[in-house]
């Protein structure tokens, strides 16, 4: 298994990725950075032309299994038009990220591209994150997707009591909303949808939810899952609801099992989700699972 790492988005450390690649070579992964993500051009990890060659060229480089994105922050949708559809040299080949790179996950078009909403290697340069790589490197040796979670893995919440099958999408909610009306946008008719944020002002959580409702989104899903919602602040007047409020209010009346707590985003857990493969979520008095049944990375 190699994977090979690229910055769509921001610009990291040498020693960043030096530690990350030694971490997997323990599970049996040999790593390979693009000398891109060390280019540095503002925040950005060089300019959108040079980001948007590393991430084709990694996708179509020939004994590369999976392409890593090393972290976040912005400008991974600035690629979107350059890259929107990858060289058929990528199908069969899986595309790991989240936060920033929701963009790509969401936006790329090309059905034999696996697509993983999981943690990145920055995650490493905060404490306590490292148990959240060893499922998605096993799963990765093996050639496959990661399964889901256990229910332990996270106190998993039930808001709306129900049973959904869909398939399962992950997205950080602010990037998600910037992809309504592009043609980017995934359509999540009948999908079960895990969204997740970081640093966001209650209000501004409340503003996106209401514009996911307001577009259908939030009326053509399945099942509705709440991830973490780290580090959210209130103005000097409070705005009076919390995130599970705000949720019941928008998702309540529609008929779907909505559930919250569950383990993916920018909080300590952040458990790998593989795009688009069939779930199922049920939600009950007593508690809500979510799972999945990933299909083989060499499947198709």
């Amino acid at each position: 298994m190699k994977v090979k790492l690229v910055a769509p988005a921001r610009w990291v450390e040498r020693e960043l990725v030096a530690r990350f690649a030694a971490f997997a070579a323990t599970y049996g992964i040999e790593v390979e950075a693009s000398p891109q993500c060390f280019e540095r051009c503002g925040q950005l990890a060089g300019t959108d032309e040079t980001r948007a060659a590393a991430l084709v060229e990694a996708l179509s480089q020939p004994g590369i299994d999976a392409v890593w994105c090393v972290r976040g922050g912005y400008g991974a949708g600035r690629l979107l038009e350059r890259v929107g559809s990858v060289p058929t040299a990528a199908a069969g080949r899986i595309l790991i990220g989240y936060s920033d790179i929701t963009t790509l996950l969401l936006g790329i078009r090309n059905p034999g591209l696996r697509m993983v909403h999981g943690p990145m290697p920055i995650d490493l340069s905060t404490g306590g994150r490292e148990a959240n790589f060893p499922p998605l490197f096993e799963a990765l040796r093996l050639g496959g997707l990661p399964g889901a979670p256990e229910p332990s893995a996270g106190t998993v919440r039930t808001i709306v009591t129900g049973r959904a099958r869909g398939p399962v999408f992950a997205a950080n909610l602010s990037l998600l909303t910037r992809l309504i009306g592009t043609p980017y946008c995934p359509d999540l008719r009948g999908a079960i949808l895990v969204l997740e944020d970081v640093d966001e002002k209650l209000y501004a959580v409340d503003r996106m939810l209401v514009h996911l409702r307001h577009a259908g989104v939030l009326r053509g899903l399945a099942g509705l899952v709440m991830g973490g919602f780290t580090d959210m602040s209130d103005d000097a007047t409070p705005f009076g609801e919390d995130v599970t409020a705000m949720t019941l209010r928008l998702a309540g009346d529609l008929g779907i099992p909505v559930v919250e707590g569950y383990p993916v985003g920018h909080g300590p857990e952040n458990a790998a989700v593989p795009q688009g493969v069939p779930a199922e979520l049920a939600a009950t008095r007593d508690g809500a699972r979510l799972d999945w049944s990933p299909r083989s990375a060499a499947s198709d």
